[in-house]
């Protein structure tokens, strides 16, 4: 299956992959800071695998440590649908080594550890919508005008 393409759109679709819904909810309470943000949530590992065949995401945020799929098998994954979709681990657990394995391998773009504060979460999170923010008003105006007659 090939991977879905980006509809045009002026905003940006964050998949939010966490099995914990208290953090779940801290995350999206953050990211509603913005307004040019829609969060797709995906409560397990396996939510996120699936929704990643079928949708198209700007940035994808997973937890580390979720159930039977955990967050790097999530990000794995992102980077094979989406390579240019920035991918962010947020873990409870000081797995150094694992993370530096998945920043080397291209499967992590940022980290973040919880606790994590929400001015700590956009100062990671915010460089990387923008940057997809302006690379998705290009692609707007550039599909805009092929339409032109």
């Amino acid at each position: 299956m090939s991977p879905p393409t980006a509809p045009p759109s002026e905003r940006l679709r964050i998949l939010l992959a966490e099995d914990e819904p208290d953090i779940r909810q801290y995350v999206r309470d953050i990211l509603a800071a913005r307004d040019d943000v829609d969060v797709v949530e995906a409560p397990s590992g396996e939510d996120a695998l699936r929704r990643l065949e079928h949708e198209w995401f700007d940035v994808v945020v997973s937890d580390q440590r979720m159930g039977l799929v955990d967050g790097l098998a999530v990000l794995e994954r992102a980077r094979e649908r989406s390579p240019d979709a920035p991918r962010v681990m947020i873990t409870g657990y000081a797995e150094l080594e694992l993370v530096e394995d998945a920043k080397n391998r291209g499967h992590v773009d940022r980290f973040l550890a919880k606790p994590f504060s929400p001015d700590a979460f956009l100062d990671e999170v915010a460089p990387l919508l923008d940057t997809r923010r302006v690379r998705a008003a290009r692609q707007l105006a550039f599909d805009r005008a092929l339409k032109v007659p």
